[in-house]
């Protein structure tokens, strides 16, 4: 009882700690938040011993499905599924010295022998076939260098998906001959 009666005497002091507390809570957040991200690990996981960052993740994101009529669960759930295959494959395709070469990646771009990337990309919507006027005039584009920088991250991002899926064939192809 005696301890009730000195808090009511002194309930300015319970007031004051109280506010010390919050202010303290609040600062050790700012400072905590800060130094998180000038540290730059953003890490939204770990596949096979590899970090994903976020702002790659987001960028891949943006870059692949800018307007993209798809929901933000199944882009990203795509997206991540990609980088899971990609790490796996990457890693088996390396130890067995499987790769794309230049030669490769322009015949699935623009050849004879188009990726399947490029196949659902680039099909026209009416008759459901590739429409080359647009992989040409993007052609045209990259050799003449007047590429929008949106077009160039593009571009980029995509050619590392048609090399990850070729790669990714050429892996299973390799384990179907093998049995």
């Amino acid at each position: 009882m005696a301890l009730i009666g000195t808090i009511r005497k002194n309930s300015w002091l319970l007031f004051v700690m109280i506010g010390l507390a919050l202010a303290a809570f609040l600062v050790m957040d700012m400072v905590g938040q800060s130094s998180q991200m000038s540290m730059g690990s953003m890490t939204i996981g770990e596949i096979n011993g590899e970090e994903v960052d976020y702002r790659q993740f987001m960028a891949h994101e943006e870059a692949v499905y800018a307007g993209g009529g798809s929901d933000l669960y199944s882009r990203r759930n795509f997206l991540w599924n990609y980088y899971l295959n990609k790490s796996l494959f990457d890693a088996e395709a390396n130890a067995n010295g499987v790769a794309v070469g230049r030669e490769e990646l322009l015949n699935l771009e623009f050849g004879n022998n188009l990726s399947p990337v490029i196949q659902q990309r680039f099909a026209n919507p009416q008759t459901g076939q590739v429409d080359f006027q647009q992989l040409n005039n993007i052609r045209q584009q990259i050799q003449s260098g007047a590429m929008a920088d949106e077009t160039k991250h593009f571009w980029s991002w995509q050619e590392k998906e048609i090399i990850t899926d070729r790669t990714q064939a050429k892996v299973q192809n390799l384990i179907a001959q093998a049995f």
